[in-house]
């Protein structure tokens, strides 16, 4: 395995917030909460670089506009669910064979979203990412932005908690280690830890490999 995840708790679903007070355990708020914790570490693993001996090849590279398309187009998708889910529990009118711009539509007119621009800009992001061969470059603001901008409309509706608020701890190095294998100088693990609403949550590990040739590649 080259990602592993160290779970230093259970399952964040008994919190409080300040729209709905205690929550019920419900698999839809453990997937948002999971999707916002790797949207965290996704974002600072890129960022991972180190002055070493050597020139040693480094074992991860800057997240492409794959990752943050996909990420796009995952935000929109579970919005347009949940939108869904919302508008059928409360019989709101709507057109016939909606789109996400109608259920963002029907349910600002009901007087049940503050944030309708927002969710917005998230679908035309998404129909942009979709039908252009080459769209515009995403940043990681752009994609947290538009996470919380998700968020805030399932707290409005009533459709989870708010997320943990996970924070990156600083990065460490486990001890340079000998590596029996061919074109392998040593190996060391980093360790990226993460908080939960100041609490130890999990870590990601991952090996990084000293070449005894820079120029060379697996």
């Amino acid at each position: 395995m080259l990602l592993d995840v160290s779970l230093a708790g259970v399952a964040l679903l008994d919190r409080e917030d300040e729209y709905h007070g205690p929550s019920a355990p419900d698999p839809f708020q453990e997937l948002w909460n999971r999707f916002r914790l790797s949207l965290v570490a996704a974002e600072a693993l890129p960022t991972v670089e180190f002055q070493a001996a050597g020139q040693p090849v480094p074992f991860l590279e800057m997240v492409d506009q794959l990752l943050l398309q996909s990420v796009v187009v995952r935000l929109a998708s579970m919005l347009d669910e949940k939108l869904e889910e919302a508008i059928d529990e409360r019989g709101l009118p709507i057109a016939k064979n909606p789109k996400l711009w109608h259920r963002i539509e029907a349910v600002r007119d009901a007087g049940l979203l503050t944030n309708a621009a927002d969710l917005h800009s998230l679908r035309d992001l998404r129909n942009t990412i979709g039908h252009e061969a080459n769209p515009p470059a995403i940043e990681w603001p752009h994609v947290i932005s538009a996470a919380d901008a998700v968020e805030h409309a399932f707290l409005e509706l009533g459709l989870a908690t708010a997320s943990p608020r996970f924070e990156v701890k600083p990065i460490t190095l486990t001890k340079l280690r000998p590596s029996g294998r061919e074109h392998e100088m040593g190996r060391r693990d980093v360790i990226l830890p993460i908080s939960a609403d100041g609490s130890p949550f999990c870590s990601y590990r991952w090996p990084y490999v000293y070449f005894t040739d820079p120029a060379w590649r697996p």
